[in-house]
């Protein structure tokens, strides 16, 4: 885990919209959107379309949509993001 996926878990305690996120680590987005990526294709992250907490359904090309989710760390990630 590098130390910029780290901090993105670290935010991801609770559930945050892209925007917050972004507003908050500071990051180009470019690239939070490629650490994102990285982080839910490892597993490590889900992305939801709402915050009522249903998961977005893998969609073609879902990559396009970042900004418009919010994030939650998923088990495993936080399993990664506290054994560190």
């Amino acid at each position: 885990m590098t130390e910029l996926q780290y901090q993105i878990l670290d935010e991801l305690y609770f559930m945050v919209h892209y925007n917050d996120l972004a507003n908050t680590l500071q990051m180009d987005d470019e690239v939070l959107i490629r650490e994102l990526c990285i982080l839910i294709q490892k597993q490590w992250v889900d992305y939801y379309k709402t915050v009522d907490g249903i998961k977005s359904p893998d969609i073609e090309n879902w990559t396009h949509y970042l900004k418009q989710y919010y994030y939650l760390a998923s088990k495993s990630g936080l399993l990664v993001h506290n054994s560190r």
